[in-house]
């Protein structure tokens, strides 16, 4: 059962106050009933914080979360093709960023986009409610935890549960990330943006797309950016969007745009390798090594 593959803690943290910790929890709120799971990661202690900034990464198809949380990859079944690892539990304390990394299991070792419960009003918001009072992660967070600034992260085939949870999750989100997950048209994302127009131009939401040239997910992403920003001014345009292409990471200042698109010659599979702790580190959470 996935519930017995929690990575263990370092030896010099283990039971140290303060110190990291990595669970995988069985929830009665996960999107899918056959492996109702989901990692949860804090890199320190989040006590401190009145409310707890949140980053919920939904992984595409073949995942399971040992193979997600750790450096190598495995396969997810004993008698299914190695699937590729995410390093997301180090990649998340290289970050420095004072949140939690929550990780749903979506569809299990599968070719799937299926977004499971996220179809549902409001699942979203009730997974996170479950995740902050469950009592292994006590130590870790403050009596009666809320969330405060929330990240969605979608990589290749996550486009779907990421929207559904964008759209009727309950949850008020702060960046939406696509990394070469823009496959098909994920229609809560122009009503999100639009909904929250004066504050991406003031630079406290951002929606960011990552995308190769071969996954051919970016002439979607170009189409969408336009059409968000056909209305603003010179001004307002220079000032929200940036689009480039970089081999690998573009500057900070680029990536901290409300609106970003880059085209990266980082190969689809190892872009959340390559770009997730830039990102954590452009995004408006506490803790980090670099801010807006």
């Amino acid at each position: 059962m996935e519930a017995s593959n929690k990575p263990s803690p370092r030896p010099d943290q283990e039971g140290a106050p303060g110190g990291e910790v990595t669970e995988i929890l069985r929830l009665r709120t996960a999107p899918f009933g056959e492996h109702p799971f989901a990692a949860v990661h804090a890199p320190r202690s989040l006590k401190h914080l009145a409310e707890t900034p949140i980053v919920i990464f939904f992984h595409g198809w073949y995942g399971c979360l040992k193979v997600l949380l750790g450096p190598d990859p495995a396969p997810c079944r004993h008698d299914k093709p190695t699937r590729h690892a995410m390093d997301l539990v180090s990649q998340f304390n290289a970050a420095g960023v004072d949140a939690l990394l929550v990780v749903p299991q979506l569809a299990f070792d599968q070719a799937s986009s299926a977004p499971g419960g996220f179809f549902q009003k409001g699942r979203l918001g009730a997974m996170l409610a479950e995740i902050l009072a469950h009592p292994r992660l006590t130590s870790h967070l403050p009596v009666g935890a809320k969330p405060g600034r929330v990240v969605l992260i979608a990589h290749s085939g996550a486009y779907m549960a990421l929207g559904k949870a964008l759209g009727q999750g309950g949850v008020d989100v702060h960046e939406v990330w696509m990394m070469d997950a823009h496959y098909l048209d994920v229609p809560e994302l122009a009503p999100w943006f639009r909904s929250h127009l004066e504050e991406f131009l003031a630079g406290r939401r951002r929606m960011a797309f990552l995308y190769t040239e071969g996954e051919k997910t970016g002439t979607r992403t170009l189409r969408l950016l336009e059409e968000l920003t056909a209305g603003m001014n010179e001004e307002e345009r220079s000032r929200v969007l940036w689009r480039g292409e970089h081999p690998e990471v573009a500057p900070a200042e680029a990536l901290s745009r409300p609106l970003v698109a880059q085209q990266t010659g980082v190969s689809h599979e190892k872009i959340p390798r390559v770009f997730l702790v830039p990102m954590l580190r452009t995004a408006q959470l506490p803790g980090g090594h670099q801010g807006r």
